[in-house]
């Protein structure tokens, strides 16, 4: 009897040893539980700020690509103003400046001269032959002695 008493004090101590390791070994497990739960905590916070960022950068990437086909829009409107302002002024010059050769072919051959030498030898005989019909058509110069003696 005192062998199974001994062995039963012996299985007692055993299951207490045991009780304080599961014991142990619980408030650890409640330990690594709580700091699992707030790990998973600030994972989800995380992730929720994340796709809170994510939904704003898609917002403003759908603005942006909405501006950006405006923009395409109005760069062709543009484009085609531009183009057919550039045809008008194109056709304008051409016309205009047909206009000024006709005009100064017109001049040359009113004026009797081709380029700019025949100009000035032209412009040269007009002063030559104005200098003549002035000598031609002014009376003589009238002498002071001629005066005196009419007076």
């Amino acid at each position: 009897m005192e062998l199974a008493f001994v062995s039963m004090k012996s299985v007692v101590e055993t299951a207490g040893q045991h009780r304080e390791e599961l014991k142990n070994a619980r408030a650890l497990l409640q330990d690594a539980i709580q700091k699992s739960g707030q790990e998973q905590q600030k994972h989800i916070e995380t992730l929720q700020q994340t796709s809170a960022e994510l939904d704003g950068v898609k917002k403003e990437n759908l603005r942006l690509e909405n501006a950006l086909a405006k923009a395409e829009e109005r760069k062709i409107e543009v484009e085609e103003t531009l183009s057919a302002q550039v045809k008008f002024l194109s056709q304008n010059y051409k016309t205009a400046f047909d206009d000024i050769k006709k005009l100064s072919s017109a001049n040359a051959d009113l004026m009797g001269h081709q380029n700019a030498q025949q100009k000035i030898h032209h412009i040269g005989k007009l002063k030559e032959e104005l200098v003549k019909l002035k000598q031609v058509t002014s009376p003589p110069p009238v002498s002071k002695s001629i005066n005196c003696m009419n007076l």
